[in-house]
């Protein structure tokens, strides 16, 4: 399966703007969508991640350390949207995710995150650059 799936499937969720339960999952899976293409990244380039909620943070701090700042921005992203996505989740008592526009909102980030990292490691320079500056932020926290 591509990650590009949940983004998919966060946009058609996004479209039932009377179903706040549609509405909460769009957020989760736009967040989902980000975070597998990362973490593929991630695994094909550097490690293996666990899979638990070790691998979310990783995953962030890994881009957010790298030293490139196009990149460092869509880490900022997925840092956003992933304190979206467990409020969505797990607090059913906020109602901001009752507003279609604010989840569009939510996934559109999404999406344009997850196009800017896409395009960004199309170019071999770029990935390997991106690999360095992961590898060099986990040689400097000793991971």
């Amino acid at each position: 399966m591509e990650p590009v799936a949940f983004l998919d499937l966060a946009n058609d969720l996004c479209k039932q703007s009377n179903n706040e339960a549609a509405l909460r999952s769009a957020v989760s899976r736009g967040y989902y969508g980000l975070f597998h293409l990362i973490k593929r990244f991630v695994e094909d380039n550097v490690q293996t991640l666990t899979k638990d909620a070790e691998s979310h943070r990783k995953v962030y701090q890994y881009l957010n350390n790298c030293g490139l700042r196009e990149i460092e921005e869509v880490a900022g992203n997925l840092n956003e949207l992933r304190d979206d996505r467990n409020d969505a989740d797990y607090d059913l008592k906020i109602d901001k995710f009752q507003d279609a526009n604010i989840v569009v909102l939510v996934f559109l980030k999404a999406r344009s995150a997850y196009k800017t990292f896409e395009e960004f490691c199309k170019n071999s320079e770029n990935r390997r650059k991106l690999v360095r500056g992961i590898l060099d932020y986990k040689k400097k926290i000793n991971n």
